[in-house]
Protein backbone atom coordinates (compact mmCIF):
# COMPACT_ATOMS: atom_id res chain seq x y z
CA UNK A 1 0.00 0.00 0.00
CA UNK A 2 1.25 3.46 -0.86
CA UNK A 3 2.34 5.13 2.40
CA UNK A 4 1.44 8.55 0.96
CA UNK A 5 -2.11 7.41 0.13
CA UNK A 6 -2.50 5.91 3.61
CA UNK A 7 -1.39 9.15 5.27
CA UNK A 8 -3.72 11.17 3.05
CA UNK A 9 -6.69 8.95 3.91
CA UNK A 10 -5.91 9.19 7.62
CA UNK A 11 -5.69 12.97 7.36
CA UNK A 12 -9.05 13.16 5.55
CA UNK A 13 -10.74 11.02 8.20
CA UNK A 14 -9.27 13.16 10.98
CA UNK A 15 -10.45 16.37 9.36
CA UNK A 16 -13.98 14.99 8.90
CA UNK A 17 -14.08 13.93 12.57
CA UNK A 18 -12.92 17.37 13.69
CA UNK A 19 -15.53 19.09 11.54
CA UNK A 20 -18.25 16.78 12.91
CA UNK A 21 -17.14 17.39 16.48
CA UNK A 22 -17.13 21.12 15.82
CA UNK A 23 -20.69 21.01 14.48
CA UNK A 24 -21.87 19.00 17.48
CA UNK A 25 -20.13 21.36 19.92
CA UNK A 26 -21.60 24.37 18.14
CA UNK A 27 -25.09 22.90 18.32
CA UNK A 28 -24.69 22.17 22.03
CA UNK A 29 -23.44 25.70 22.78
CA UNK A 30 -26.18 27.25 20.65
CA UNK A 31 -28.82 25.18 22.41
CA UNK A 32 -27.48 26.14 25.82
CA UNK A 33 -27.49 29.83 24.89
CA UNK A 34 -31.05 29.53 23.59
CA UNK A 35 -32.24 27.89 26.81
CA UNK A 36 -30.30 30.37 28.93
CA UNK A 37 -31.47 33.45 27.02
CA UNK A 38 -33.04 36.38 28.84
CA UNK A 39 -36.85 36.18 28.85
CA UNK A 40 -38.63 38.76 26.70
CA UNK A 41 -39.55 41.70 28.93
CA UNK A 42 -42.93 42.29 27.29
CA UNK A 43 -43.89 38.61 27.62
CA UNK A 44 -42.80 38.69 31.26
CA UNK A 45 -45.08 41.67 31.85
CA UNK A 46 -48.12 40.02 30.23
CA UNK A 47 -47.50 36.78 32.13
CA UNK A 48 -47.38 38.64 35.44
CA UNK A 49 -50.46 40.72 34.58
CA UNK A 50 -53.28 38.64 33.07
CA UNK A 51 -55.78 40.86 31.30
CA UNK A 52 -53.21 43.53 30.49
CA UNK A 53 -51.77 44.08 27.04
CA UNK A 54 -48.52 45.80 26.13
CA UNK A 55 -47.38 47.58 22.97
CA UNK A 56 -43.76 48.57 22.47
CA UNK A 57 -42.05 50.57 19.72
CA UNK A 58 -38.52 51.89 19.24
CA UNK A 59 -38.10 55.40 20.54
CA UNK A 60 -41.44 55.46 22.35
CA UNK A 61 -42.60 54.47 25.84
CA UNK A 62 -44.24 51.08 26.32
CA UNK A 63 -48.02 51.38 26.52
CA UNK A 64 -49.93 48.98 28.76
CA UNK A 65 -53.69 48.74 29.16
CA UNK A 66 -56.19 46.62 31.06
CA UNK A 67 -59.23 47.51 28.91
CA UNK A 68 -60.82 49.28 31.88
CA UNK A 69 -61.42 52.41 29.87
CA UNK A 70 -58.81 54.35 31.83
CA UNK A 71 -56.47 54.65 28.87
CA UNK A 72 -52.91 53.52 28.36
CA UNK A 73 -50.29 53.68 31.09
CA UNK A 74 -46.87 54.61 29.73
CA UNK A 75 -43.80 52.82 31.09
CA UNK A 76 -40.14 53.40 30.33
CA UNK A 77 -38.28 50.42 28.90
CA UNK A 78 -36.37 49.87 32.17
CA UNK A 79 -39.63 49.22 34.01
CA UNK A 80 -41.08 46.62 31.64
CA UNK A 81 -40.81 43.11 33.04
CA UNK A 82 -42.41 40.57 35.38
CA UNK A 83 -43.80 43.05 37.92
CA UNK A 84 -47.43 43.31 39.00
CA UNK A 85 -49.14 46.55 37.98
CA UNK A 86 -52.22 48.31 39.27
CA UNK A 87 -53.71 51.69 38.53
CA UNK A 88 -53.69 54.24 41.31
CA UNK A 89 -55.02 57.71 41.92
CA UNK A 90 -52.18 60.17 41.30
CA UNK A 91 -52.87 61.69 44.72
CA UNK A 92 -51.24 58.58 46.24
CA UNK A 93 -47.91 59.76 44.86
CA UNK A 94 -47.81 62.56 47.40
CA UNK A 95 -46.87 60.00 50.05
CA UNK A 96 -43.91 58.52 48.13
CA UNK A 97 -42.45 61.19 45.89
CA UNK A 98 -39.38 63.12 47.11
CA UNK A 99 -39.89 66.43 48.84
CA UNK A 100 -38.08 68.31 46.06
CA UNK A 101 -40.29 66.96 43.28
CA UNK A 102 -42.60 69.38 41.49
CA UNK A 103 -44.21 69.33 38.08
CA UNK A 104 -43.88 72.26 35.70
CA UNK A 105 -47.13 73.83 34.53
CA UNK A 106 -48.55 70.54 33.20
CA UNK A 107 -51.38 68.25 34.23
CA UNK A 108 -50.69 64.65 35.34
CA UNK A 109 -52.14 61.78 33.35
CA UNK A 110 -52.39 58.15 34.44
CA UNK A 111 -50.53 56.77 37.44
CA UNK A 112 -49.66 53.22 38.43
CA UNK A 113 -47.78 51.11 40.94
CA UNK A 114 -45.42 48.29 39.94
CA UNK A 115 -44.55 45.61 42.51
CA UNK A 116 -41.50 43.51 41.68
CA UNK A 117 -38.72 41.62 43.40
CA UNK A 118 -36.86 44.87 44.09
CA UNK A 119 -39.82 46.57 45.75
CA UNK A 120 -42.48 49.01 44.60
CA UNK A 121 -42.10 51.50 41.78
CA UNK A 122 -44.56 54.34 41.28
CA UNK A 123 -45.22 55.75 37.81
CA UNK A 124 -46.61 59.13 36.76
CA UNK A 125 -47.50 59.95 33.14
CA UNK A 126 -47.66 63.39 31.55
CA UNK A 127 -48.54 64.35 27.97
CA UNK A 128 -48.06 68.00 27.07
CA UNK A 129 -47.28 70.29 24.13
CA UNK A 130 -44.61 71.94 26.31
CA UNK A 131 -41.17 71.49 24.66
CA UNK A 132 -38.40 69.56 26.37
CA UNK A 133 -36.15 72.63 26.59
CA UNK A 134 -38.79 74.27 28.74
CA UNK A 135 -39.38 71.20 30.90
CA UNK A 136 -35.78 70.13 31.51
CA UNK A 137 -33.53 73.12 30.81
CA UNK A 138 -35.75 75.70 32.48
CA UNK A 139 -37.45 73.70 35.22
CA UNK A 140 -35.65 70.58 36.40
CA UNK A 141 -31.98 71.37 35.69
CA UNK A 142 -32.05 74.75 37.53
CA UNK A 143 -34.07 73.23 40.40
CA UNK A 144 -31.70 70.30 40.87
CA UNK A 145 -28.62 72.50 40.58
CA UNK A 146 -30.01 74.90 43.16
CA UNK A 147 -30.71 72.02 45.58
CA UNK A 148 -27.34 70.38 44.94
CA UNK A 149 -28.87 67.08 43.79
CA UNK A 150 -26.90 64.84 41.45
CA UNK A 151 -28.33 63.58 38.20
CA UNK A 152 -27.09 61.69 35.16
CA UNK A 153 -28.41 60.92 31.71
CA UNK A 154 -28.80 62.61 28.37
CA UNK A 155 -30.96 63.05 25.33
CA UNK A 156 -30.81 62.53 21.61
CA UNK A 157 -32.45 64.22 18.67
CA UNK A 158 -32.82 67.89 17.84
CA UNK A 159 -33.44 70.16 20.81
CA UNK A 160 -32.84 73.83 19.81
CA UNK A 161 -31.99 75.25 23.20
CA UNK A 162 -32.14 79.04 23.03
CA UNK A 163 -33.56 78.99 19.50
CA UNK A 164 -36.36 81.34 20.49
CA UNK A 165 -33.91 84.24 20.79
CA UNK A 166 -31.08 83.21 18.42
CA UNK A 167 -33.15 82.91 15.24
CA UNK A 168 -33.56 85.78 12.76
CA UNK A 169 -36.75 87.79 13.07
CA UNK A 170 -39.75 86.07 11.58
CA UNK A 171 -38.13 82.61 11.40
CA UNK A 172 -39.83 79.86 13.41
CA UNK A 173 -37.62 77.54 15.48
CA UNK A 174 -37.27 73.97 14.23
CA UNK A 175 -39.48 71.38 15.85
CA UNK A 176 -38.01 69.47 18.76
CA UNK A 177 -37.76 65.74 18.18
CA UNK A 178 -36.07 62.85 19.97
CA UNK A 179 -35.97 61.17 23.35
CA UNK A 180 -33.91 61.05 26.50
CA UNK A 181 -33.79 60.11 30.15
CA UNK A 182 -32.26 61.30 33.41
CA UNK A 183 -31.89 59.69 36.83
CA UNK A 184 -32.04 62.06 39.79
CA UNK A 185 -30.27 60.94 42.96
CA UNK A 186 -31.82 61.55 46.38
CA UNK A 187 -29.89 63.31 49.14
CA UNK A 188 -27.57 60.81 50.90
CA UNK A 189 -29.27 58.76 53.65
CA UNK A 190 -32.51 60.70 53.18
CA UNK A 191 -34.57 57.56 52.51
CA UNK A 192 -36.15 59.32 49.52
CA UNK A 193 -36.65 57.62 46.19
CA UNK A 194 -34.49 58.11 43.10
CA UNK A 195 -36.52 59.57 40.25
CA UNK A 196 -36.15 58.40 36.65
CA UNK A 197 -37.43 60.91 34.07
CA UNK A 198 -37.91 59.61 30.53
CA UNK A 199 -39.24 61.84 27.75
CA UNK A 200 -40.22 61.40 24.13
CA UNK A 201 -40.90 64.30 21.77
CA UNK A 202 -42.32 64.52 18.27
CA UNK A 203 -45.27 65.83 16.33
CA UNK A 204 -45.54 68.74 18.74
CA UNK A 205 -46.14 66.55 21.80
CA UNK A 206 -43.90 65.59 24.73
CA UNK A 207 -44.63 62.36 26.58
CA UNK A 208 -43.07 62.12 30.05
CA UNK A 209 -42.74 59.06 32.27
CA UNK A 210 -41.68 59.71 35.88
CA UNK A 211 -40.70 56.59 37.83
CA UNK A 212 -40.15 56.81 41.58
CA UNK A 213 -37.85 53.87 42.25
CA UNK A 214 -37.24 51.97 45.51
CA UNK A 215 -34.96 53.86 47.88
CA UNK A 216 -31.46 52.57 48.46
CA UNK A 217 -30.65 51.13 51.89
CA UNK A 218 -28.92 53.63 54.16
CA UNK A 219 -25.16 53.59 54.18
CA UNK A 220 -23.60 52.02 57.29
CA UNK A 221 -22.29 54.60 59.74
CA UNK A 222 -18.61 55.34 59.53
CA UNK A 223 -16.55 53.81 62.32
CA UNK A 224 -15.42 56.32 64.92
CA UNK A 225 -11.97 57.67 64.30
CA UNK A 226 -9.41 56.55 66.88
CA UNK A 227 -8.60 59.24 69.38
CA UNK A 228 -5.02 60.23 69.96
CA UNK A 229 -3.62 59.07 73.31
CA UNK A 230 -3.67 61.73 75.95
CA UNK A 231 -0.34 62.83 77.38
CA UNK A 232 -0.07 62.22 81.12
CA UNK A 233 -0.43 65.41 83.15
CA UNK A 234 2.87 66.94 84.15
CA UNK A 235 3.64 66.62 87.88
CA UNK A 236 3.09 69.81 89.84
CA UNK A 237 5.97 71.01 91.89
CA UNK A 238 5.36 71.62 95.54
CA UNK A 239 6.65 74.74 97.24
Amino acid sequence: MDPLATASAFFDRSVRKLVLLGLVAGALVGGWLWLDREPDAAKGFEKANPGWTIATADGRPARVDDASGGGDVMLSGDDVGPARIRRIDCEELRTVRPRWFTLPDVLPGNCARLDGDDGARWVLNVTTPMPVTQIWDRHYAPLLDRLGLGYSGGRSGRFPEGAETDLPAGQAPPEERGSGSYLVDPPPNSGERPVAIAFYRWAGTTELVFTFRPPSPPSPPSPPSPTAPQAPPSPRSTP
